[in-house]
């Protein structure tokens, strides 16, 4: 991976909250109305999984006929409305395009809690003019959401940086002062770095941003998150001066992409966590469907079994194998990474007896025979990134 293991180390801190600290999830759900009926107020604890997001309801009754609904693939059209507006109105979902007309999004407009932007000011006028559920239906029906192109951010820009053992000390300082001078301040693009602590990569730095949407490559805030880079800028010009010279390799930059359905927030996703721990392997073609469902069964019992972790999956986009993919798990502290054999103790119980053992042997068809798997610990460095632990 980019080796496999620094783009999922990289993902793996990304996506906790984010390589660039942004925060993609806003847990806080701030009076929001539960999906269902629209009119009690939304449980955080009520968590049904929509669209690769997650929605609330007010109770367990209406959570429970919700997971049917979803299930059977009969969700009402209100309910498709309400859920699509929490899942805008909570930042987990982000819009490329117009709504209305499916043009450029640029007046922005506010409908209970939730900023949606739309082409012009005819449209923002056809918003004003609608009242209650029929504004709601205008920005989020289903037709509504396609044409908008929203979509989860997940998609993470990662590169790696060797040195010598001799000068890495210097590397990490010239990071640091780099980071200090350009990507902490509010409006600065965002970096996480992460140390890989053992295996034949120890001492590597992996440095990456995210979660993006591939509409945010055409027009990045400061014109250097992106594919392809001003190479003028003062920012791009100073790691080229004072980082680069130090390093031994840079470079083989790739894409990942979220497998927001298969992973599972035990932590949140608004917090950087201090560990992760990342595997790669290569899936065989035509598997992607039963290695989505392998992957969720997994976060399932991690969910059942109340684990304080994060743990994501990841499929490589760019830059590599696109058979390639990367599971990470975020932790905090060891004795909470050593709560995962729990995960075994639940699994049959949650998804039937015989299941563990049939899990192992479906891991066995869906991954390539013959290949190395990746196993690494990654430590994410406050000095070489935009966001401390404490934030």
């Amino acid at each position: 991976m980019f080796h496999l293991q620094i783009i999922g180390a990289v993902l793996a801190l990304v996506s906790t909250t984010v390589l660039s600290g942004e925060k993609p999830h806003n847990d806080s759900l701030n009076g929001l109305k539960c999906v269902m009926n629209g009119l009690d107020t939304a449980n955080s604890d009520q968590i049904i999984s929509y669209k690769g997001g997650q929605v609330h309801t007010c109770c367990a009754n209406c959570k429970s006929e919700l997971e049917k609904m979803i299930d059977s693939k009969q969700v009402p059209v209100e309910v498709a409305v309400r859920a699509n507006h929490m899942l805008v109105a909570t930042g987990q979902f982000r819009q490329s395009k117009c709504p209305l007309t499916g043009g450029p999004a640029k007046v922005s407009v506010t409908v209970q809690g939730a900023e949606v932007k739309v082409c012009c000011q005819n449209c923002t006028k056809k918003v004003k003019a609608a009242e209650g559920s029929d504004r709601l239906a205008l920005l989020f029906s289903e037709a509504a959401f396609e044409k908008a192109g929203y979509t989860m951010p997940g998609l993470w820009y990662i590169f790696y940086i060797e040195s010598d053992e001799s000068n890495r000390k210097a590397l990490a300082e010239a990071i640091s002062d780099k980071t200090r001078l350009f990507n902490r301040h509010n409006g600065s693009d965002q970096y996480s770095t992460y140390r890989i602590l053992n295996g034949p990569r120890s001492g590597t730095f992996v440095r990456g941003f995210g979660p993006r949407i591939w509409a945010d490559f055409d027009n990045p805030a400061n014109a250097i998150q992106t594919i392809t880079p001003d190479l003028d800028k003062e920012e791009v010009r100073y790691w080229r001066d004072h980082v680069r010279p130090l390093a031994k390799s840079q470079g083989n930059p790739e894409l990942w992409q979220t497998i927001h359905a298969a992973s599972y927030y035990g932590l949140g996703k608004e917090t950087v966590r201090r560990f992760v721990r990342n595997r790669f392997w290569k899936m065989k073609p035509g598997m992607y469907k039963r290695l989505e469902a392998h992957f969720s069964q997994f976060s399932d019992a991690m969910r059942a079994a109340k684990i304080p972790l994060n743990r994501m999956v990841f499929r490589l986009e760019s830059g590599g194998d696109f058979m390639t993919y990367s599971e990470a798990v975020f932790f905090d502290n060891w004795a909470d990474y050593g709560l995962i054999p729990k995960v075994i103790d639940v699994f049959d119980e949650l998804h039937g007896e015989g299941a563990w053992e049939m899990f192992l042997k479906e891991g066995s068809q869906i991954m390539q025979n013959n290949t190395p798997v990746l196993t690494e610990f990654w430590e994410y460095d406050e000095g070489m990134s935009s966001v401390d632990l404490s934030d």
